[in-house]
């Protein structure tokens, strides 16, 4: 894929007036990856035949991706050097276990940054303005149904540019405290709504669901889930 020629920025550090702070290309496109197989569309939807390259550590299975500053992020998943199966009615599904992926896109390619410190495996993430800084929520996963932890960075610069990674240098973990939810959301995916992560329904250990809507108020010092009153999602009881 041919490198964009130009960037255009906005310019959060003379004055933030939106949302979110993001980098915008002259010819985006949009990388699809269901497992291990990759594709390619361009900004009007068509399948196009440049070549996508997944690392032999990374992978998108079961994992979550969100955007910082440009760049296309991939946490967690399945994916290691070890194989296991699975066996799911009677259909057998040979996956790569490795819950601590932090991935990045760039030029067409999934290649491996580095490893998180704590795992993450079927969870959700997200990337908004909190504290007029842009923060990366991780939250819901397997082990934690009702915590987020926030990622912001330690230094300017795109991750691309590094050659020798290392998570506590560039990463700062919950220097933005999140409380917990009031109810599990694994296997739910986080939203943004007008700025405001949203989350609705998910299950607990048991694997029962609920309908519940919350939403974190990030106005508040520090942030915390808000449940209002007759939003449960009505179609549904789980």
């Amino acid at each position: 894929m041919m490198k964009p020629a130009k960037i255009f920025e906005c310019s959060c550090a003379d004055g933030f007036t939106g949302d979110f702070c993001e980098f915008k290309t002259e010819q985006d496109h949009l990388l699809f990856i269901y497992r291990e197989t990759p594709l390619v569309f361009n900004a009007d939807g068509r399948l196009i035949e440049e070549n996508a390259v997944i690392d032999e550590q990374s992978g998108a299975f079961f994992s979550c991706s969100t955007m910082l500053n440009g760049e296309a992020i991939i946490f967690g998943g399945w994916i290691s050097n070890n194989e296991r199966q699975v066996h799911l009615k009677l259909i057998f599904i040979s996956f790569k276990y490795h819950p601590l992926q932090i991935s990045l896109v760039s030029e067409c390619t999934l290649k491996r940054l580095g490893d998180l410190p704590f795992d993450f495996r079927f969870g959700t993430c997200g990337t908004f303005m909190i504290n007029r800084s842009p923060t990366i929520l991780l939250c819901f996963d397997y082990n934690e149904r009702r915590k987020c932890r926030s990622l912001t960075r330690r230094k300017n610069g795109a991750l691309s540019d590094i050659n020798d990674f290392a998570f506590d240098s560039e990463f700062q973990i919950d220097e933005i405290v999140i409380t917990d939810s009031t109810h599990d959301h694994y296997r739910a995916t986080i939203a943004n709504y007008q700025g405001f992560p949203l989350i609705l329904g998910g299950t607990n250990e048991q694997f029962i669901g609920n309908n519940k809507l919350e939403m974190l108020n990030i106005m508040e010092n520090p942030p915390r889930w808000v449940e209002y009153e007759g939003t449960d999602y009505p179609y549904s009881n789980t």
